[in-house]
């Protein structure tokens, strides 16, 4: 049998971790994303229900958003990230970006 996409492997209970550690932070990976997939579940919504049955501004916009992330789930890759590191590479990139900058305008 074929695992969904949207499967994610369990993360550790809390009393599993050590409090010291940062909590993996989930990333969802855009560039690989099922961008035919995602339209194609879009395009299977009835829209007119949803607008007919959510009869305020609150229970629309959470109906949407569900609507949104179930989709985001299905069709977008994710990853999760230690945002220690992940934010040691991005100072590296951005004192890269900020040097190329600089070196062209002197």
């Amino acid at each position: 049998m074929a695992e969904s996409k949207s499967r994610m492997p369990a993360l550790p209970a809390q009393s599993d971790c050590d409090t010291d550690q940062p909590a993996l932070t989930l990333h969802y990976s855009w560039d690989h994303a099922d961008y035919t997939g995602l339209s194609w579940y879009l395009s299977q919504i009835d829209w007119q229900s949803l607008i007919s049955y959510n009869l305020t501004a609150d229970t629309l916009w959470s109906s949407f958003c569900k609507i949104l992330q179930t989709d985001i789930d299905m069709y977008v890759p994710t990853r999760h990230i230690d945002p220690r590191i992940s934010s040691v590479i991005k100072t590296q990139n951005c004192k890269k970006i900020s040097q190329t900058h600089q070196a062209g305008h002197e």
